[in-house]
């Protein structure tokens, strides 16, 4: 065997171990991540509302209480009807959802008005609609009404 065979064997086997628990915290810490990105990617799958919970938008949702963007877009859709405050806010470029007492709908709900808007946690902007009529019986789709 030539001695520049020998000094490279003898000078990896001196470096493995540290190499290995290189190797080994860097997999522990690509692991880590993937497990904590997994968790964050996986959608809201609520029966009757994963529709309109994973719907996104361009709003900021607040975490504290009404912030002043969703003021003002109540301030313009209140009391509206659900179908008239939908092409006022599509036209402003909000994609808009719908919470009625009989679940989450994607498209307007027929008759009611609007009675609270507020943004989601993906920043699609929804509206709170009470009086719609007829309330759909049974239980919402998987998704939610219309999605």
């Amino acid at each position: 065997m030539p001695r520049s065979t020998s000094w490279l064997i003898r000078v990896s086997k001196r470096r493995a171990p540290e190499d290995q628990a290189i190797g080994r915290s860097v997999i522990a810490w690509i692991a880590g991540v993937v497990l904590l990105a997994g968790c964050s990617q996986v959608p809201n799958m609520d029966a009757g509302q994963a529709g309109c919970s994973n719907a996104r938008g361009i709003g900021v949702p607040s975490i504290v209480g009404p912030s002043n963007e969703e003021s003002a877009i109540f301030a313009q859709v209140e009391g509206l009807s659900a179908a008239e405050a939908s092409a006022k806010m599509k036209a402003q470029g909000h994609t808009v959802v719908f919470q009625t007492g009989n679940g989450c709908w994607c498209v307007p709900p027929p008759g009611g008005e609007v009675t609270m808007a507020w943004f989601g946690q993906h920043g699609a902007l929804w509206l709170g609609v009470d009086g719609v009529d007829p309330a759909p019986a049974g239980d919402p789709p998987f998704l939610g009404w219309g999605c």
